[in-house]
């Protein structure tokens, strides 16, 4: 009770155990994945609305640790269901391997982005240097100083990086890792 008194989301999931039931309920269990992967069965993307759904429901749940999938489907469909559970911890491993691949990609940019800012920020300092100290001239008082503006403007990017955008991609790795534990029923309707 007392975690539905924090989110009140919580009330629409089914509780079995000590689990909240996350239902998907298909007519067909290649419903499930994506048309458009040629890959062995097991091997398969999930649908993108399968899987948003599962990302949105574990998130109002309060994490991966506190669910588990339950898969409805009619009963003709249960030859396929035997492979269900691995093919979605092999999807979720996928997708975290993927998140890793973008993290890394991501940081790369950050340190290229980073040794070019800091060199063209170099370069403005000593430009700015080179100018003439005129005080009477404006113009070289807006050179100069525009020379140190557009200097630090140049690591914008990589503190951006470096700041913000690495720790959604790590956020959602680790969700999909944890995602690649947890429990997945089949269930005849």
């Amino acid at each position: 009770m007392r975690e539905a008194q924090r989110n009140p989301a919580v009330i629409h999931y089914r509780v079995e155990g000590n689990l909240r039931a996350i239902d998907v309920s298909v007519d067909h269990i290649s419903q499930l994945f994506s048309g458009l992967d040629p890959s062995p069965f097991g091997q398969k993307d999930l649908d993108g609305d399968v899987h948003s759904y599962i990302i949105a429901a574990v998130e109002e749940i309060g994490g991966p640790e506190k669910v588990k999938l339950l898969i409805h489907f009619p009963a003709e469909e249960l030859p396929l269901a035997a492979d269900l559970p691995t093919a979605f911890h092999n999807f979720f491993a996928y997708r975290a391997w993927a998140n890793t691949r973008d993290l890394h990609r991501l940081l790369r940019i950050g340190y290229a982005s980073l040794a070019i800012g800091l060199l063209f920020l170099a370069i403005c300092l000593l430009l700015q240097h080179a100018i003439p100290d005129r005080p009477t001239n404006a113009l070289y008082s807006i050179l100069s100083e525009g020379l140190v503006i557009v200097g630090w403007v140049a690591l914008w990017r990589p503190l951006e990086i470096f700041l913000y955008e690495w720790w959604p991609i790590w956020r959602r790795k680790r969700l999909h890792l944890a995602l690649t534990r947890i429990p997945v029923e089949c269930r005849v309707r």
